[in-house]
């Protein structure tokens, strides 16, 4: 995409460029998702529009993500397991 209008930009977007504060800080890098906050500060700067992108649209996939929980989990009870049986082994 290229320049639009802080009207056109929606939640989600990516910004090309970056923004500096009304104090002279950097606010908002290059590359950062555009959320109701950042939209509320260009607002407020009376920034009249930005260079943007479309955002990634991201999946969320609930099995995966339990199964990722579960093997995590899992991993976690293998590795105190062996933590408790190494320690009980240098105890002797």
């Amino acid at each position: 995409m290229s320049y639009l209008s802080l009207s056109e930009i929606k939640l989600g977007m990516i910004l090309n460029q970056g923004f500096i504060s009304p104090n002279g800080n950097i606010a908002f890098g290059q590359g950062t998702v555009v959320n109701e906050y950042i939209r509320s500060c260009l607002r407020e700067w009376e920034v009249k529009g930005a260079d943007v992108s479309e955002g990634v649209a991201v999946e969320f996939n609930v099995v995966e993500f339990n199964k990722l929980i579960s093997d995590f989990t899992i991993g976690l009870a293998d590795n105190m397991l062996i933590e408790k049986t190494f320690y009980n082994t240098c105890k002797l």
